[in-house]
């Protein structure tokens, strides 16, 4: 079952691996990413980074949101990873079986058109626009880096 869709431009990283995965009870990781899944480098480096215990698939956005249904249907809890705000858009508006589900807003870097607006979260008007699309396709969007933290809604931030 797929637990949550975290946003994180790092993906795999260590406040994914001590943190969500513990509080999440995971033990599979989609990551949905046409930049990943299209260079063999960035595959390696977070094949690497995962723990050896869990699980790890890599996905273009298309491949991902075809897998979504099987995924969800897997015994084992699952996290889906996505660098942007946009590809989670996709991912949520195309895959009927995420209603519900928590996209979890953890990190955007600094770019040209986007603001801070939490620590790590930087977004443009278009993320931003996004994001309330993916709320309402009926996901709840909630913006924290660590499990630990109170989660935040869009209006909080925005």
């Amino acid at each position: 079952m797929v637990k949550m869709i975290r946003i994180d431009d790092r993906l795999l990283h260590g406040q994914v691996m001590v943190s969500w995965i513990k509080y999440l009870r995971i033990q599979g990781i989609l990551i949905v990413s046409d930049s990943v899944a299209s260079d063999e480098m960035k595959k390696m480096a977070v094949t690497v980074a995962k723990p050896a215990d869990i699980r790890l698939f890599i996905k273009n956005v298309e491949e991902g949101i075809a897998a979504m249904e099987k995924l969800n249907g897997f015994s084992y809890d699952s996290l889906v990873i996505v660098e942007n705000v946009a590809d989670a858009r996709r991912l949520v508006e195309n895959c009927p079986c995420l209603k519900g589900i928590t996209v979890n807003m953890g990190g955007q870097k600094m770019a040209e058109g986007r603001r801070r607006l939490a620590d790590l979260v930087c977004l443009s008007e278009q993320d931003i626009e996004d994001l309330r699309q993916i709320e309402a396709a009926g996901a709840k969007v909630e913006v924290r880096k660590l499990s630990s933290e109170t989660p935040k809604k869009l209006s909080d931030i925005v």
